[in-house]
């Protein structure tokens, strides 16, 4: 168990690829994801597939159904749902990192 209490998980950062979640965050930015921090609708999150691959978006929900909503319009929405690719949120992003 680490200091925090938690087994194996730690706070973590990654560096934003790509522009789906433009203009709030740019492709090279960095961001500081928290795996021990439940998300809600309208939290940005970091969730992974059945692959591995990891996509950030923002949580979002309409009725019962939860999708990650891409902030640039030019992308789609992606449904959180059983099927071909089983999402898991893997953490919360809870803050951005600004280089200079």
């Amino acid at each position: 168990m680490n200091r925090d209490g938690h087994e194996g998980k730690k706070v973590f950062a990654l560096r934003v690829k790509g522009d789906s979640m433009r203009p709030e965050f740019s492709d090279g930015e960095v961001i500081i994801v928290n795996p021990h921090v439940e998300a809600v609708p309208g939290d940005y999150v970091i969730v992974k597939n059945d692959e591995e691959e990891a996509t950030f978006r923002q949580l979002k929900k309409l009725g019962k159904t939860l999708f990650l909503h891409p902030l640039n319009p030019k992308y789609e929405d992606i449904e959180l749902k059983r099927g071909a690719h089983n999402y898991r949120i893997v953490g919360k992003v809870v803050k951005k990192e600004k280089e200079y």
